[in-house]
C-alpha cells in the first residue's frame, strides 16, 4: 500500500499565493502608476533582500520581505489609510502580503498584477 504524497513547503505556498488571490484587489502596471501619481501611494516589495539585484523596484519602494509581515509594516508605515501597492517577482507573495496587510487594518491594499517582471515590460 503507498502513502500519499505530502506537498512540500514550496508546494503548499503556492497553494496559499493561489487562494488568496481571490480576496485581494489587484491592478495593473499602468492604474500602478496612477495611484503613485495622484494618490501618494506606497510601493511595499515583499521580494527577500537577495532577489532585489535580479529586478530593481523603483526608487521609493520599501523592501518588506512576506516572513516579516504584518509587524515590519506597522513598524514602517504607520498611516493605515495610505493606498499600498505590494509587489513581488511574479504576483503571487503580494497576493498574500496585501492578505496580511489588510487583516493587520490597512485599509486599501493593492496587489500589482504579474509583479514587479509586469512592470518592467510595460512599456
Amino acid at each position: 500500500m503507498s502513502r500519499p504524497i505530502k506537498a512540500g513547503p514550496a508546494e503548499d505556498y503556492e497553494a496559499l499565493a493561489r487562494a488568496a488571490r481571490p480576496f485581494v484587489e489587484e491592478v495593473s502596471p499602468d492604474e500602478a502608476q496612477r495611484l503613485l501619481a495622484q494618490e501618494r501611494a506606497l510601493w511595499v516589495d515583499v521580494r527577500e533582500p537577495l532577489e532585489l539585484q535580479a529586478l530593481e523596484p523603483p526608487s521609493g519602494a520599501l523592501n518588506l520581505p512576506l516572513a516579516g509581515l504584518p509587524a515590519s509594516a506597522l513598524a514602517a508605515v504607520p498611516d493605515r489609510a495610505r493606498p499600498l501597492i505590494v509587489a513581488c517577482s511574479s504576483g503571487q507573495r503580494s497576493a498574500l502580503a496585501a492578505l496580511r496587510l489588510e487583516q493587520a487594518g490597512y485599509q486599501r491594499v493593492l496587489s500589482l498584477r504579474g509583479g514587479w517582471r509586469a512592470w518592467w515590460l510595460r512599456d
